[in-house]
């Protein structure tokens, strides 16, 4: 069910320990990969992530982007948002927003 997805998603995340912790005991990297574990928990059809790496360490990060990009091969559509280009999973199609233009890449 969804509470075994959960703690599946938290054991990804090395975060298990931290289930029944409230979010205020929780660092900012901690908060933002549960925000991400709720995201994913329904396995929902599409994902909006906006900036989904932004305050983690390599390491967290490259799990973030591999585990959105597990949701996209299960077939949710996945649109990631970002500042960095260096934090680009693979995709099908890729945009850029120039001069408030969206253009395909």
């Amino acid at each position: 069910g969804r509470r075994a997805r959960a703690m599946e998603l938290l054991e990804y995340f090395d975060l298990s320990h931290l289930a029944y912790r409230m979010p205020n005991t929780l660092s900012g990297g901690e908060r933002q990969r549960v925000a991400i574990v709720r995201a994913l928990v329904n396995n929902p059809r599409l994902v909006l992530a906006d900036e989904p790496t932004s305050s983690l360490d390599d390491e967290n990060a490259r799990l973030v982007l591999n585990l959105l990009e597990e949701a996209n091969r299960m077939g949710a559509t996945v649109v990631v948002t970002t500042t960095d280009l260096s934090e680009k999973m693979p995709s099908d199609r890729d945009y850029i927003l120039r001069d408030g233009v969206l253009v395909r890449m």
